[in-house]
């Protein structure tokens, strides 16, 4: 069974909601810069969408 990663099957509003949290528990040092990854996979995904973020 083939992997399918969350942000190609999240609803775009959902998807910009998770890009705002990551941002901001990233700034807030709850998270670390290695969730920038995931940052760059949902801002991926929103372009093939049509919305930059």
């Amino acid at each position: 069974m083939k992997k399918v990663h969350f942000t190609i099957i999240f609803p775009l509003e959902l998807l910009a909601g998770f890009y705002y949290e990551i941002n901001k528990n990233i700034e807030n040092g709850i998270l670390s810069d290695a969730m920038y990854n995931e940052i760059s996979l949902i801002e991926q995904a929103a372009l093939k969408r049509g919305i930059p973020l």
